[in-house]
């Protein structure tokens, strides 16, 4: 797989959520710690945030190459006949 590749099925670009958010849980995390005087650890920060953008990518694999089984075990259901409404011609 060549990295061009990789970068489609991860969807890089929308990895900028997650690490928005990694960013914003460790900023709230490094400001409760000033407020009520608890230790702040940066490196478990960014491990925080790290294992957020693997799982980021990981759902995303997942997502894509995970629904040709699922077309392939939902079955497709049959369509309901439906009766055309005809004009009634000659009795009326």
């Amino acid at each position: 797989m060549t990295f061009k590749g990789i970068v489609t099925v991860i969807r890089v670009p929308f990895l900028i959520l997650a690490l928005i958010l990694g960013i914003l849980g460790s900023a709230v995390a490094w400001y409760e710690s000033i407020r009520y005087g608890s230790p702040f650890n940066i490196w478990y920060a960014i491990l925080a945030t790290f294992g957020l953008l693997i799982a980021h990518a990981a759902v995303n694999i997942f997502n894509d190459y995970s629904m040709p089984v699922v077309v392939w075990i939902i079955k497709p259901v049959e369509p309901l006949s439906v009766v055309a409404a005809v004009p009634c011609q000659a009795v009326c």
